[in-house]
C-alpha cells in the first residue's frame, strides 16, 4: 500500500514514519509538508492512504480532503488534530474521511487504521478482478461466436476495446489428449503475452486450436503496419519455444476494420494450418458437458475455458490428493486467478466442485456396487472414512448406510 503523510511539522511526520514503517514494513511511505505539497504528490503517483493534519499553512486538511474527494474518490483519507474541536470532525465526515484522530496518535489507533484500509483495498480490487474475468470471459465467448458469423447483439460492442483495426493469427500444437489440453493454455498465455505490447488481444483457446484476434488501438496503425502485425505470428511460436519449450504452428488470417471480416479471417488462418484442421474452435458436446456436478453448466459454450478444463481435470483426478494450487499448474495460471474464475463463472468454489464430483461418484458406488464403505471413501479420494461419513451427510442428508439401504430398495 503507497500511504502519504502530510503535515507541516517535521517532528510529527517523521515520528509517525517510523511508526508506520515499523508496524507495516511492506508499505512505501512518502511525506509532503502541506495540503499543497500533497496535492503535487498525489498528481505525480498512486496513493492508497493519506493521513493528514488539518491545521497546515496554504491548503489545509479539510481543503485537501475536499479536493481528493473530488479527484480520488477511492482514496483513503484520515484526519489529525491537536484540537478536540467537533466542527472539524464534521467537515471531515462531510469530505467521507475514513476516520479523525486526536495527537498524539497511539500505536494501536495507527495500527487499526492502516489494517482496515488494508482489508477494504483487498475487499475492492477483489471484487474488481471478479468483474473484470467476467467482462473478459464474456468478449471471449463474443469473438469466438464471431468466428462463425452468429449474431452480435448491439449491446455487446461495447464489451470490445477501441480499435481501428485488428489482425487475426491461429496457432496448433501436434500434443493430444490433456498434454494438448495444457500445451494450448500455454500457447494462450505466451500469445497474449507477445501481443500485448502492439495492441488489446483476445485469444481463445479450445479444443484443437489457439486463436489470437490482437485489436489495434486508434493511432496505432502510424507506428505499426500490416508486415508487423503479420511478423507477430512467427515472434509468438518463438515464445513458445523458448519458454514453454513447444512446437507450434501459426498461420496468418489477414488485418481488417470490420469485425463482421472476423469469420474470413479465421477461415483464412485455419486454411493456412491445413484444411484437417476444420472447425478448430468447435467444442466436442462431451467436452462441453462435462461439468463436476453433472449439470452441464458448459453446455451452452459460455462457460469460461479455463473453468471448463478445471471441471474436466476433476471429473478425471477427483480421486487424487487433487488441490486448486495442483490444478492451476496444469492450466499455467495462478491459484489465485483460477479461484476468482470459479467464484466468477459458476459462484461456487474449486473445493465445491471437486466435493461435489467425488460425491456423485460415491453415490454411484453405493447404488451400483456392493464395495465396503471404506473401499468407496478412498476410490473417491478421502483417506478419513469419518471426514467422508460427514461430508456425504452434509450434502445428502443421510449417511452412506442410509443412502444405500434408502436406493437399494
Amino acid at each position: 500500500m503507497n500511504i502519504l503523510l502530510v503535515d507541516d511539522e517535521p517532528l510529527v511526520r517523521t515520528s509517525m514514519a517510523r511508526m508506520i514503517a515499523h508496524l507495516a514494513p511492506a508499505h512505501r511511505i512518502a511525506e509532503a509538508e502541506d495540503g499543497e505539497e500533497a496535492l503535487e504528490a498525489l498528481e505525480a503517483e498512486p496513493f492508497d492512504l493519506v493521513i493528514t493534519d488539518i491545521r497546515m499553512p496554504a491548503v489545509n486538511g479539510l481543503e485537501l480532503a475536499k479536493r481528493i474527494r473530488a479527484k480520488w474518490p477511492e482514496l483513503f483519507v484520515v484526519m489529525l488534530t491537536g484540537h478536540a474541536d467537533f466542527q472539524y470532525a464534521q467537515e471531515a465526515i462531510r469530505y467521507q474521511v475514513t476516520e479523525y484522530l486526536l495527537k498524539p496518535v497511539s500505536i494501536d489507533h495507527i495500527q487499526s487504521v492502516i489494517a482496515t484500509a488494508e482489508q477494504e483495498l483487498k475487499q475492492r480490487r477483489s471484487a474488481e478482478l471478479v468483474g473484470r474475468l467476467r467482462t473478459r470471459s464474456l468478449l471471449e465467448k463474443r469473438v469466438q461466436d464471431l468466428f462463425y458469423e452468429l449474431p452480435l447483439p448491439y449491446y455487446d460492442e461495447s464489451l470490445f476495446p477501441p480499435f481501428d483495426r485488428f489482425a487475426l493469427y491461429t496457432f496448433r500444437v501436434s500434443e493430444a489428449g490433456e498434454l494438448g489440453r495444457t500445451a494450448r493454455f500455454a500457447i494462450k498465455n505466451v500469445a497474449e503475452d507477445v501481443l500485448a505490447p502492439v495492441g488489446a488481444p483476445v485469444v481463445v483457446a479450445a479444443d484443437r486450436a489457439v486463436t489470437a484476434v490482437l485489436f489495434v488501438p486508434p493511432g496505432g496503425g502510424e507506428a505499426v503496419d500490416d508486415a508487423k502485425l503479420r511478423s507477430l505470428a512467427a515472434d509468438v511460436e518463438r515464445a513458445a519455444k523458448q519458454s514453454a519449450k513447444l512446437e507450434t504452428a501459426g498461420a496468418f488470417g489477414g488485418v481488417s476494420a470490420e469485425l463482421r471480416d472476423l469469420k474470413a479471417l479465421y477461415r483464412r488462418s485455419v486454411e493456412g494450418l491445413g484444411e484437417e484442421l476444420g472447425d478448430a474452435h468447435a467444442v466436442e458436446p462431451e467436452a462441453a458437458c462435462a461439468s463436476a456436478d453433472g449439470a452441464g453448466a458448459a453446455a451452452d459454450g459460455q462457460m469460461h475455458r479455463i473453468v471448463r478444463a478445471a471441471l474436466e481435470l476433476i471429473g478425471e483426478r477427483y480421486a487424487e490428493e487433487l488441490t486448486l494450487t495442483s490444478i492451476a499448474e496444469a492450466l499455467y495460471v495462478s491459484p489465485n486467478y483460477l479461484s476468482s474464475l470459479f467464484k466468477a463463472e459458476t459462484g461456487s468454489t474449486f473445493t465445491h466442485h471437486l466435493t461435489k464430483a467425488r460425491m456423485t461418484k460415491a453415490k454411484q458406488l453405493l447404488r451400483e456396487t456392493n464395495l465396503k464403505i471404506y473401499a468407496i471413501c478412498e476410490q473417491v479420494g478421502y483417506a478419513d472414512q469419518a471426514h467422508f461419513s460427514r461430508m456425504f451427510k452434509t450434502l445428502e442428508g443421510m449417511s452412506p448406510y442410509e443412502y444405500r439401504t434408502k436406493t437399494n430398495i
